[in-house]
């Protein structure tokens, strides 16, 4: 439920923030008088089959099957892909972007674990004013662990590879969906992903469960925000 209130919340603030700039840029573009301005304005942002961006923000997840803890917050950037499907609002996204996983457990222990991760989306952008589109979109998402850590203790750090036997897979995927604004070249985005492969790769007796932090099921599930540049 905590994650659902985040993303609600996020939702409404870019919706707000999203109108505003929409209005803002409906404005600027009545000012535009000159219809070779308008064609071009509109070539620019609407034409392109195959438009990419640059995108960074942060990530805050958790993961099912560690009791008794808390969100883990990190950063997430990478580049992205639209490509256009004919003449429609309809996109299909990828890419590939660095993000930071992980969950703050109990007594003070850390599970980090970092992924390169590729999303497939199927998007919808509607335009809500000259040059400015409302986003929204569902897919999938891809992820291989290129480096992670564990942290039984912060005040006494002694961190290990979270990534091997009897700890954690590296291979990760889920779902993932969102929504978001484009005015002009900017984006702003927020969205979530629930991941759909159990990653721990505990190995143990019931009876030594009670000396690990987490369980054999785990799953990520985070939400995130980024800011985008779009070429």
């Amino acid at each position: 439920m905590k994650l659902l209130y985040r993303i609600s919340l996020i939702v409404c603030l870019l919706t707000l923030g999203g109108q505003l700039f929409a209005q803002r840029t409906y404005d600027a573009g009545n000012r535009l008088t000159n219809p070779q301005q308008i064609y071009s304005y509109k070539k620019t942002y609407d034409d392109k089959v195959v438009t990419f961006n640059i995108r960074g923000g942060f990530n805050g997840s958790e993961m099912s099957g560690v009791n008794n803890s808390n969100y883990s917050f990190g950063g997430r950037g990478g580049f992205g892909v639209d490509f256009k499907l004919a003449s429609s609002p309809i996109y299909i996204q990828s890419g590939v972007d660095f993000v930071m996983k992980g969950v703050e457990g109990r007594q003070s222990s850390q599970i980090n674990v970092n992924y390169l991760q590729a999303p497939l989306h199927l998007a919808y952008k509607p335009e809500i004013a000259e040059g400015s589109k409302f986003v929204v979109f569902a897919g999938g998402y891809f992820g291989y662990g290129v480096y992670g850590n564990m942290i039984f203790d912060v005040h006494a750090p002694n961190d290990v590879e979270a990534f091997g036997d009897d700890r954690f897979k590296k291979l990760d995927c889920g779902l993932s969906f969102g929504v978001g604004f484009e005015v002009a070249r900017l984006i702003l985005t927020t969205g979530a992903e629930v991941g759909m492969n159990n990653i721990s790769d505990l190995n143990v007796s019931s009876s030594k469960l009670e000396s690990y932090f987490w369980g054999k099921n785990c799953m990520n599930r985070s939400f995130y925000f980024t800011v985008g540049y779009k070429f």
